[in-house]
């Protein structure tokens, strides 16, 4: 499957919520936006804001009336998180609910062809989709950012035919390379590269140089080439140097040493020069927080994120003349007869932090500027109330530290005492005092709930009540050890209730010294932890539970396979049963050949059993089983469960088992659930290969680490390495039906059995799955 994430969800509303003036967030596309407040905040008041229009609209409508509905896919270039997205995807919607003439289906396909772009990929890509609305055709296509828009003008005629396209945010070169023919329209991104570039040399008049950040990308170059033909001619005024496709580490180097009279302008960075991965406002934080000179950008979604600020592109109110355009077409007009709008989609905007770091005067920035992220002062507002809350504060500081020191002299002594007994007292647990001599010499409240004792029933007997016969030896060890300095960690134990009932407790001694360190007794905790051994009884019932279920499910994968190789014998039966009726019915029958038909009766009898008894061993809900096991016996068994499965699906099974392996510990059950899980895990993982490819190879053999190994290898794709580990994780699967619980289970199982599970690659490609087993002595 190619990497596409596509909508969770449609969404049908008649108009969309306002988002916050200022938007921040930690990822994003060029050009960055909303944090995850404000999208939260943005999706709640959307949700309110949707139920007014919408009700008006129908309000004037026919009663018997519904407007018709118009399906409209949005072709994102990245991901969902990207601010651009955000923002772009705010103004579409917003546009489309200013018409209520017809109802909206949006569906969202996030493409992230600036990551995994490629002819394969994008062939994948559109396979995918073709596949999703075969069958559910939209209206319109609407493309953000130049990626999705090159994708749909190559693909859209196969995938969605006759569907016309809206572009959001392509370059100008994007569309024009498309030529006259392409029937599409839009509003494209217009970057007031150089007018940022002239606003930041009037900032800061010293400037002498220009440094142009990019990174590795398509989308980075493209960027880029966009701002070299903006800023031609700049070099006539300043010198301007390219940082561009360089490892992270080196451009923060650089930018951290650059001269004071520098200034720089950050495009983008989806990539950079080692190609290792960023979100651009990611790159521009980091960028930013290191330089040592200012930072510009050309995007309204930059805004606090780094950048001093410039001659913005507004994503926002681009997606809102894009729907204005997609209106027209989806009342009948034709793309090519809906020309773009005309109008500056760019206006100034500044940092009001980023002006104080680098002292801009707000008077210098051109006229009409917005200047956000103002921090508010209450001082310069209210200057006198200040000051008395302030004046107020300190009176009544300066009496209440005299007054807690006074009471704190007088009772600090008493307090620490009561403190000490308070804590004793007050706890769940027991917390016994006994005296070199082990008589009991404190009970407090826990003691009495744990044990049944009241305190004057206790205190001056025996600490060895407690104890049951058989652990006396247990308990006199620990009190040895504590009373020669020792703290004696916390162990399990059984003591003896008042009643004579046992109870499980969790028990830690440690010493108690006078004042002089001399060891005059010791305090021992001891936490009823029974809630906690039932809890764990549970827990191991509900794991075998989990366990049977997935060995249930398992089997139901095999259900036609193990029918197929279980009618082979029941059909042999039938035809021998009736050769024997007819030689019976010849009058002199020939006695010879009616012994070998039943001798033949009877063996496959005998198959049909086994193949029945397999079942039910694997079927069977108990208790588990620990006995000593050789693992070649429980792979062949297993193996005979798959054979036929394996044969089904054309997949090559070879058995390579080592003679002479140790035996091994295990519940059987369980050891061959593992085993068939991994098994099974690899015959999917070959079908996407061709029949004559399809090779699983189950090999043991004996570690060198006091193991015994089981390699359940394939010929498969293999595993990304990013997800070697993933796999193991609950709910994790690559299975469109899988619920990713297999290989959890199969991890946990050898965990309880003391071994270990890991995946791998074989150098040679497909994957591994290696199961280790401690050899029994």
């Amino acid at each position: 499957m190619p990497r596409c994430q596509t909508d969770l969800g449609r969404y049908s509303a008649p108009t969309t919520p306002a988002p916050p003036r200022s938007v921040a967030t930690r990822r994003g596309n060029l050009f960055p936006g909303a944090n995850r407040a404000s999208l939260v905040a943005l999706v709640c008041a959307g949700l309110l804001l949707a139920i007014v229009p919408a009700r008006v609209a129908l309000a004037g409508q026919a009663p018997n009336t519904t407007p018709p509905i118009k399906r409209i896919v949005f072709l994102f270039s990245d991901e969902v998180t990207i601010p651009g997205n955000v923002r772009t995807d705010y103004g579409l919607r917003v546009g489309f609910a200013k018409n209520p003439s017809f109802r909206t289906e949006y569906y969202h396909e996030y493409l992230d062809l600036t990551r995994f772009g490629g002819e394969a990929y994008d062939q994948r890509l559109a396979g995918v989709l073709s596949q999703k609305y075969g069958g559910r055709q939209p209206d319109l296509l609407v493309t953000i950012s130049t990626p999705a828009l090159l994708f749909a003008a190559k693909w859209g005629p196969i995938v969605f035919p006759g569907v016309p396209i809206v572009y959001t945010g392509p370059t100008r070169t994007a569309v024009f390379a498309l030529g006259p023919g392409f029937n599409a329209t839009g509003v494209v991104a217009e970057f007031g590269f150089r007018g940022t570039v002239q606003a930041a040399l009037r900032l800061r008049p010293q400037t002498r140089r220009v440094v142009i950040v990019s990174g590795a990308t398509r989308m980075d170059r493209g960027y880029l080439e966009l701002a070299r033909a903006d800023l031609a001619g700049l070099e006539r005024q300043v010198s301007v140097e390219y940082l561009v496709a360089l490892p992270m580490s080196e451009l923060l180097d650089r930018v951290a040493r650059l001269p004071h009279d520098t200034v720089i302008l950050y495009l983008s960075i989806f990539r950079d020069g080692t190609g290792q991965d960023f979100q651009p406002p990611d790159a521009l934080e980091m960028v930013a927080a290191r330089s040592a000179v200012p930072v510009f950008g050309p995007s309204e979604t930059y805004l606090g994120h780094g950048i001093v600020g410039g001659y913005l592109f507004n994503w926002e109110n681009a997606g809102v003349r894009a729907a204005g355009l997609a209106l027209r077409v989806l009342h009948g007009a034709s793309p090519r007869d809906v020309p773009p709008p005309s109008e500056d989609l760019s206006s100034w905007m500044f940092d009001a932090r980023q002006l104080k770091r680098w002292s801009i005067r707000e008077r210098a920035l051109p006229p009409g500027s917005e200047v956000r992220f103002r921090e508010p002062s209450l001082w310069r507002e209210h200057p006198w109330a200040v000051l008395g809350i302030m004046l107020f504060i300190l009176a009544e500081t300066a009496l209440l530290v005299g007054l807690a020191f006074e009471r704190r002299q007088r009772r600090r002594a008493q307090t620490q005492q009561r403190l000490l007994s308070a804590i004793v007292e007050s706890s769940n647990d027991a917390i016994i005092g006994i005296d070199t001599e082990r008589r009991i010499v404190s009970w407090n409240r826990g003691a009495q709930s744990v044990f049944g004792y009241a305190p004057e029933e206790a205190i001056g007997r025996s600490a060895e009540i407690l104890v049951p016969p058989q652990r006396q030896q247990e308990a006199t060890s620990a009190f040895e050890a504590t009373m020669v300095g020792h703290t004696v960690a916390p162990f399990e134990t059984v003591r003896l209730r008042k009643d004579g009932s046992p109870v499980d407790v969790s028990v830690s001694d440690s010493p108690i010294r006078d004042s002089r360190g001399k060891i005059i007794g010791i305090s021992s905790t001891q936490r009823d932890i029974t809630e906690q051994k039932l809890a764990e009884l549970e827990t191991q019932r509900l794991n075998q539970e989990l366990s049977h279920v997935a060995r249930v499910t398992m089997m139901g994968e095999l259900t036609s396979s193990l029918a197929h190789e279980l009618n082979q014998p029941l059909t042999a039966i039938l035809s021998n049963a009736q050769a024997a009726q007819r030689l019976l019915g010849d009058g002199e029958p020939d006695l010879e050949e009616v012994r070998e038909i039943l001798a033949d009766i009877v063996a496959d009898d005998d198959r049909a059993g086994e193949i029945i008894q397999r079942l039910r061993t694997l079927l069977r809900k108990g208790e588990l089983e620990f006995r000593d096991l050789g693992v070649n016996e429980v792979v062949l068994d297993v193996a005979r469960l798959v054979r036929s499965d394996a044969i089904i699906k054309s997949v090559s099974v070879t058995l390579d088992l080592a003679s002479d392996l140790p035996r091994v510990r295990a519940d059987r059950v369980q050891l061959q659930q593992v085993i068939l899980n991994l098994m099974l895990n690899a015959v999917d993982a070959l079908m996407s290969r061709p029949a004559t490819d399809r090779k699983l190879l189950i090999r043991t053999e004996a570690g060198t680490d006091g193991t015994v190994n089981v390699a359940v290898r394939d010929s498969g794709p293999g595993i990304p390495p990013d997800k070697l580990e993933r796999v193991f994780e609950p709910f994790f699967t690559t299975k469109s039906n899988g619920m990713g619980m297999g290989l959890a289970i199969a991890r946990s199982i050898l965990h309880s059995h003391g071994g270990r599970l890991w995946a791998e690659n074989a150098p040679g490609g497909g994957g591994a799955f290696i199961l280790a087993l401690p050899a029994t002595r």
